[in-house]
């Protein structure tokens, strides 16, 4: 047995490696700029026992906001914005899923540009699909900006944009933007979320937020 205030196992690299301290292990991914820990009780009040995320997040600052795929012992026991939840498959099934964007840039160009993929499972045949973007407050200038979601693979459009427009800038509180469409691809299905900025232009930090439901088209 070891009986230690402070133990801990770095590596001497920077690379791909993995280290301990104190009952909790940190894996880093710097290839992909992914960092992923996991121990007992921490997050705060998130009390979360495994984190994935981006590596900008520093140590010690591990939430369930800021995480790809956590696990956490209160409610909701797992979670993040790259875990799909839901399922199933066929003609009665379904999916939904969430995916957090920080510090988005939203500048002046007029053309679609994408600002973020992620995958949903179980995804049915036909599907039709809802779902609501979310942007807090950036600095810099407001922006009027449309979005759409496409499936990633063959670049069809599947939802929005309906002329939704969205003005995060120097505004205190959040804009929703709704989109709704059908799919043609079933199964795990990726997704990106365009943008397009219509008006204004130059502002920085935004946290965008998109929530999707997926379902059988009737």
């Amino acid at each position: 047995s070891i009986l230690t205030d402070v133990f801990r196992l770095v590596s001497p690299g920077s690379g791909t490696r993995a280290e301990f301290e104190n009952g909790i292990w940190d894996y880093y991914f710097p290839s992909i700029s992914v960092r992923r820990r996991d121990g007992v009780g921490f997050g705060g009040s998130d009390y979360l026992t495994s984190w994935i995320g981006p590596d900008s997040v520093a140590l010690g600052s591990e939430t369930k906001a800021n995480a790809y795929v956590f696990e956490s012992m209160v409610t909701p026991f797992a979670g993040g914005s790259g875990f799909p939840t839901g399922g199933g498959g066929g003609s009665s099934g379904g999916a939904s899923g969430s995916k957090v964007l920080t510090g988005v840039f939203i500048d002046s160009d007029s053309g679609w540009s994408t600002l973020g993929t992620f995958t949903v499972a179980g995804v049915p045949p036909s599907p039709a699909i809802t779902a609501t973007v979310s942007a807090g407050t950036g600095g810099g200038a407001d922006s009027t900006v449309q979005f759409r979601l496409i499936q990633s693979s063959g670049g069809a459009v599947v939802a929005g944009p309906s002329g939704s427009v969205l003005i995060p800038g120097s505004l205190v509180e959040s804009d929703l933007v709704y989109l709704s469409g059908t799919g043609s691809q079933s199964g795990s299905v990726s997704y990106a979320l365009q943008k397009r900025t219509v008006g204004g232009g130059g502002t920085t930090g935004v946290t965008i937020q998109i929530d999707i439901s997926i379902g059988q088209a009737l």
